[in-house]
C-alpha cells in the first residue's frame, strides 16, 4: 500500500512539473484550486479553440453548476466584452447540448440568455446552424448563447489538476 501511495505521489509531481512551464500568472485558480482557467485572446473557430486548448494540454471551459457560471462571470466578466467560446455544443444531436470534455449534458438552464439556445438564425439556411456554445455579453448581461461554430472568437481554456481531486482515498 505504501508503494502505491509513493507511486501516485510521484505521478502527481511529474504531472505538475510537466505543466509548470505553461501555467503562469495569467491563469486564474477556480473550483477550489482544482482547476485553473485562462482566456486566450486570439480569436478562433470553436473547433480551432478546442484544438488550441488541447495542444497545450487543456480543454475548453466546462460549467457544471449555476454557481460555477456565476463565478466565471465574476472572474472573467471584464474579458467577455462580446463573445467567448466555451466547451459545450449540440453537434451530436440538435437541441441536446453537452460538454465536449466530459460528454455530460448541459443542465444549467438558468445560464442561457432569454430565447437561447435558438439553433438556426431566421432565414439563414441549414448551413448556418448554431451548434457551439459561448459566453455572450449583451448590453452588460453575460450569459450563454449558441452560435455558428465557424465564427472566430476568443475562448476560455481550463486545466484540471487530476491530483487535486481524488474520487478514492488511499490508507
Amino acid at each position: 500500500m505504501q508503494r502505491l501511495k509513493v507511486l501516485l505521489g510521484a505521478i502527481c509531481v511529474l504531472l505538475a512539473i510537466s505543466r509548470v512551464s505553461s501555467v503562469t500568472d495569467e491563469w486564474i485558480t477556480f473550483k477550489g484550486g482544482k482547476y485553473m482557467m485562462k482566456v486566450l485572446s486570439e480569436p478562433d473557430t470553436w473547433h480551432g479553440a478546442l484544438k488550441q486548448c488541447r495542444n497545450q494540454g487543456y480543454d475548453l471551459l466546462t460549467i457544471e453548476t449555476e454557481t460555477e457560471h456565476e463565478q466565471v462571470v465574476v472572474l472573467f466578466g471584464q474579458y467577455i466584452t462580446d463573445r467567448m467560446w466555451i466547451g459545450g455544443s449540440d453537434l451530436g444531436k440538435e437541441g441536446s447540448f453537452y460538454w465536449y470534455t466530459s460528454g455530460a449534458p448541459v443542465n444549467v438552464s438558468a445560464a442561457w440568455h432569454r430565447g437561447e439556445p435558438s439553433g438556426i438564425p431566421p432565414n439563414s439556411g441549414p448551413w448556418n446552424k448554431e451548434d457551439c456554445m459561448q459566453y455572450y455579453n449583451n448590453k452588460g448581461i453575460i450569459m450563454w448563447n449558441d452560435s455558428m461554430c465557424s465564427k472566430r472568437y476568443p475562448f476560455i481554456c481550463e486545466y484540471y489538476d487530476p491530483c487535486a481531486k481524488r474520487s478514492f482515498v488511499i490508507d
